[in-house]
């Protein structure tokens, strides 16, 4: 509704960044929230309306786009915290369109060979501050499994957002 009435606004974004300080692997991190899209539906839903009804439509999969800025070549910390802020206020300040999945966005920000931050931005349709936390949590074990090695954990949560809000 508030979509509907006031318009694509960045007040619903519900951002989380981690700034982690070991080797960068990117690929590891792209892998992580491939894995994240296939396991939260949430991360896979759009939202369409047919003769003034929303509905949810969860997709099966979903194409990320995680644009990586490297910000090691700025040998001045000052400036590289002062872009590092500008970059992560872009971040969530951009629009979404609930119409079109995934409605996440993502950035990597390396800041040097063993320093970087991964920017999590998602509209507050499909999550809120405590399922922020699951995700961030869910995030770093992903990531922990595959730079191990290992395969991460199950595929999918044993109930999903949906099953909580059927009971």
């Amino acid at each position: 509704f508030l979509y509907r009435h006031e318009g694509p606004s960045p007040v619903y974004n519900v951002l989380a960044t981690m700034h982690m300080r070991e080797r960068v692997d990117v690929a590891h991190h792209l892998l992580a929230l491939k894995t994240l899209t296939r396991r939260h539906e949430a991360l896979r839903t759009r939202f369409a309306e047919h003769d003034g009804v929303p509905y949810r439509i969860v997709e099966p999969a979903v194409v990320l786009r995680t644009p990586v800025v490297d910000l090691g070549g700025l040998s001045d910390p000052v400036l590289r915290e002062q872009e590092t802020r500008r970059l992560i206020a872009e971040e969530e300040s951009r629009l979404f369109a609930l119409d079109r999945a995934p409605i996440l966005h993502s950035l990597l920000l390396l800041l040097a060979d063993d320093e970087h931050v991964m920017v999590i931005n998602i509209h507050h349709i499909v999550t809120d501050a405590w399922s922020m936390s699951v995700l961030v949590r869910d995030y770093g074990s992903v990531l922990e499994a595959i730079s191990a090695g290992r395969a991460p954990a199950p595929s999918a949560p044993a109930r999903t957002y949906r099953d909580f809000a059927w009971w």
